[in-house]
């Protein structure tokens, strides 16, 4: 079974993932122009920023939905919930703290999104899972050093929250253009050679299990002389 690659007809996928990866990139210039800003005030509207994500995702799921793909789903259920974590504890004394935590588990459960996309897409055979997994190991590191900065006091959080919104909208961006750049043709040929040489290794250790059940089957009848005898 050969790992299938984008065709012509999932253009609008790829357009509707393109459109969604740059609507994140300027929400991030967004709060990048609310610059100087302290924690305290950027908490108490940091859950709007969520709460958006997610209103926008769910719009990508259900007019991008594919079989078995629900990444888009669940990143729109994950921002509702960060965004209502941020909502709650908007008026904490220590706004670090919370920021810190919101990013924290926001990473670990885009992180555990991805990965069970990646997953299905390996089940599958798609070419897709080398984009998937690339992207989703840059962004989890990606992700945890700008978590582990907003337990700082010194820092400029509306800032480096508009740079990791803008960062995480550019790298996701490079998930629809890798799967690009995968339906070439020459790149195509170079990965289907290789899962045809799989697949005949496979199909060569299926005929010799064979083979050898055949011989185990086949033992040797017992005779009845010696039953004979002894009577």
């Amino acid at each position: 079974m050969k790992k299938e690659v984008i065709k012509e007809s999932k253009k609008c996928y790829l357009i509707v993932d393109i459109i969604f990866y740059l609507l994140i990139c300027v929400l991030g210039l967004i709060v990048l122009t609310l610059n100087g800003i302290e924690a305290v005030s950027i908490l108490k509207y940091l859950y709007l920023i969520f709460y958006s994500l997610g209103f926008l995702s769910l719009i990508a799921y259900f007019i991008n939905r594919r079989e078995n793909d629900f990444e888009f789903l669940y990143f729109g259920l994950i921002n509702i919930y960060v965004g209502t974590f941020t909502l709650v504890y908007r008026n904490y004394s220590n706004a670090h703290f919370i920021l810190g935590n919101s990013v924290l588990i926001y990473t670990i459960a885009n992180a555990l999104n991805k990965g069970l996309h990646v997953k299905i897409l390996d089940q599958n055979r798609s070419l897709n899972v080398i984009s998937k997994l690339s992207i989703m190991l840059v962004l989890m590191i990606f992700s945890l050093l700008i978590s582990i900065n907003f337990y700082d006091d010194f820092i400029l959080e509306s800032e480096i929250l508009g740079y990791y919104f803008l960062n995480y909208g550019l790298l996701s961006l490079m998930e629809p253009l890798i799967n690009v750049l995968i339906k070439n043709k020459r790149i195509s040929k170079y990965f289907n050679v290789g899962i045809e040489r799989e697949e005949t290794k496979t199909e060569k250790k299926i005929k010799t299990n064979k083979k050898v059940n055949k011989r185990e089957v086949k033992k040797p009848k017992k005779s009845n002389k010696v039953n004979s005898n002894e009577k």
